[in-house]
């Protein structure tokens, strides 16, 4: 069993999360793909909730009815806004534990890797879903990177 809860992250920020599981549970943070919603993992926040986890699906920007910024302004929707999504959501929702488990799939699996990367001290455990190491792929964020864009440690 699990509920919807609504994480305001910031101001025009509002997140439609699935959470299930005791509040002093290990959160998982479960970040999903291109096309696909929170809902995407219900069957897993459902066991993890049953396994005694604190498991957090959220909606992320552009999905979630109250986080969609003008799609015409793509900076927006820039990686270290959205990572940063991420690491509120799972602050809010996991109630502030230092460590959490990370799943991500797809979109939400290039997201997952950078938070791990960037903060291995946060990630107790990483789970990847049909997405390859960054060694093996490109990604936008490391153009961002080099020019100086990047976020500070919370």
């Amino acid at each position: 069993m699990f509920e919807v809860r609504q994480i305001e992250t910031a101001p025009g920020l509002v997140f439609d999360v699935s959470v299930g599981g005791p509040d002093d549970g290990a959160p998982v943070l479960m970040l999903h793909g291109f096309c696909v919603s929170r809902h995407y993992y219900t069957a897993q926040v459902e066991a993890l909730a049953a396994a005694g986890y604190r498991a957090i699906a959220p909606n992320q920007r552009g999905y979630a009815t109250g986080a969609r910024p003008d799609p015409k302004d793509l900076d927006a929707y820039g990686m270290e806004l959205l990572i940063r999504d991420a690491l509120d959501i799972v602050e809010a929702a996991g109630r502030g534990a230092p460590r959490f488990h990370l799943v991500g799939h797809d979109w939400g699996g290039s997201l997952s890797w950078d938070i791990a990367d960037r903060w291995p001290e946060r990630v107790a455990s990483l789970t990847m879903l049909s997405r390859p190491h960054p060694r093996f792929s490109p990604r936008p964020s490391d153009a961002r990177r080099r020019a100086g864009k990047t976020l500070q440690p919370p």
